[in-house]
């Protein structure tokens, strides 16, 4: 039989801790709730950039709050499309993804400008009583000549009036350098159809781009002001790690900012986080209370090699033991393993508690993990859950399921992520089994009605460290060869000079080049072709 504990406890005890080290790297946490903040501007390069977030959230979610059933997902990267139905592959080249899962569907379409930015997104979801797709949330992105985003505009459909109503929208505002200096969030009032304040973050940075402090404001309806809320201070090395976090609180009956949390790093000669402290500021002492820490240790390829958690004992003053974590990995630098232990104060001695084991396919995707929990009675580990994940390029989809372990591994609800090339895709709770169905999008660039005269196309795909470009022309032509990576930017240029009717195959230095989804392009005078890529390393 499967023995239960109380794993959630872990996962939000690993997530709290997650949260910390992440915001440690890309700045305070928001709580306006706005996923698409994060989503759509400073969060994909703080997660391309972010070590401690892809530590953990690999496989589960940094946290569960606000968490829907099926519905949340966070798209990180969106070079995606998908089916339109879950019975015959039927591409649509204006949406990001589609999903399945248990028997309920999801889909999202997108609209972009030349350069892939997104413009809008519509969500759908699929109504099977009445056989057709129903509307669920709209939204809309500007932005300005540097191609910073500056409004988003959700929106939510209204059966009733058959319309897309106003729900929330924010402003945003950058310095010449790029850096985000305002955020504006505002809710629409339908009683009197018009846009209310809600809160306003102010952002301040040093001449290297490093935030040094985030000031957030609430709006007071009854003032119509803005009201201090919380505020954030940050220090920093001089290779832009951050040393140090204060946050403070507003304390209205004084009209002074309280001390609530600080936190403190320290890094090796590689940079590579070695520790940080967790303190908490006592009011009627007016000092700063040690609460917790964790100390990490580093393989020589900078992988982790284990990661102690302790929490303070203040009659005591000393640290106390509280988890440990073993990690192994592949020549790829993929995890293989997390061996977690439990302190046993009676016996002053590590104990272990679970055990995480993981496969890898050679495009660095995860293929299975297994969860197991230690038997202390018979001294061995028993299977709790299994997540299995299948990658078909040809079809462009993930399959991911869930199982949990009764003797035998058994089909069960659980939440399951999709993670695709190093980007975290979609996030199911609830269910058994995702099927996700993804594709590049075009960039608006479609082969032009010239094609007849040429052919083109590329091998092997996925592609490793070289890939071929293999066109045919029956004219005389002087072209070039682009790459374009999924959000739209021209990553490589490869002239191909003048051609002369025939058959030509250039090869492609692609090594550079991280894993993930590209559009590669030939063109030239009066024509051109664009093609999907895949790179595996």
């Amino acid at each position: 039989m499967k023995r239960k504990h109380s794993l959630s406890l872990l996962l939000i005890f690993a997530a709290l801790l997650t949260n910390i080290l992440a915001h440690a790297q890309s700045g305070p946490i928001n709580r306006a709730q706005m996923l698409h903040d994060e989503l759509m501007n400073a969060g994909l390069k703080a997660f391309n950039a972010n070590d401690g977030r892809k530590d953990f959230e690999k496989f589960f979610p940094p946290n569960t709050e606000n968490r829907q059933n099926i519905a949340d997902r966070i798209v990180w990267n969106n070079p995606l499309k998908s089916l339109k139905n879950s019975d015959e592959v039927v591409y649509d080249y204006d949406s990001i993804y589609f999903i399945k899962t248990s028997g309920n569907f999801l889909r999202e379409f997108a609209t972009r400008d030349a350069s892939g930015k997104i413009l809008t997104d519509i969500t759908q979801e699929w109504l099977p009583g009445s056989n057709q797709w129903r509307n669920s949330s709209k939204n809309s992105y500007s932005y300005d000549a540097s191609t910073n985003l500056t409004v988003i505009l959700l929106q939510t459909w209204s059966d009733g009036n058959s319309a897309w109503v106003d729900y929330v929208k924010a402003d945003y505002t950058y310095d010449a350098s790029g850096n985000m200096l305002s955020r504006i969030y505002q809710l629409w009032d339908q009683g009197i159809t018009a846009w209310k304040n809600s809160q306003k973050d102010i952002l301040v940075y040093d001449d290297s781009g490093n935030m040094l402090s985030a000031l957030s404001q609430f709006w007071d309806d009854g003032s119509n002001d803005w009201k201090n809320n919380f505020r954030g201070d940050y220090t920093y090395n001089e290779a832009g790690k951050r040393l140090s976090e204060i946050h403070q609180e507003w304390e209205t009956s004084t009209n002074t900012w309280v001390n609530a949390v600080k936190l403190s790093l320290t890094y090796d000669v590689s940079e590579n986080l070695l520790n940080h402290i967790i303190e908490f500021w006592d009011v009627e002492e007016s000092t700063w209370v040690k609460n917790s820490q964790g100390i990490n240790t580093y393989h020589a390829t900078g992988n982790m090699a284990t990661a102690t958690t302790q929490f303070w004992d203040v009659p005591g003053s000393v640290w106390i033991n509280a988890w440990y974590i073993v990690f192994t990995y592949d020549a790829s630098g993929n995890r293989l393993t997390e061996v977690r232990q439990l302190w046993n104060t009676e016996t002053s001695s590590w104990g272990d508690y679970e055990n995480f084991s993981y496969t890898w396919d050679n495009s660095d995707n995860m293929l299975s993990a297994i969860v197991q929990s230690w038997d202390t009675g018979n001294n061995n580990w028993l299977n709790d859950s299994k997540y299995e994940f299948q990658y078909d390029y040809d079809n462009e989809k993930v399959l991911a399921t869930y199982y949990d372990w009764y003797d035998a591994w058994v089909p069960a609800d659980g939440a399951i992520g999709i993670n695709l090339f190093g980007n975290d895709l979609f996030w199911g709770y609830e269910v058994h089994k995702i099927e996700f169905y993804y594709s590049t999008y075009t960039l608006g660039i479609e082969d032009n009605p010239s094609q007849e005269n040429h052919s083109f196309e590329v091998y092997p795909n996925p592609a490793g460290k070289t890939v071929n470009v293999k066109f045919k022309s029956t004219s005389s032509i002087s072209g070039n060869i682009t790459i374009y990576d999924a959000f739209g930017k021209l990553v490589k240029e490869i002239p191909t000079g003048n051609i002369f009717p025939g058959e030509y195959v250039f090869p492609v230095d692609v090594s550079s080049l991280e894993a993930g989804i590209y559009l590669i392009k030939w063109s030239g005078s009066g024509f051109y072709q664009t093609r999907k890529l895949v790179i595996a390393k």
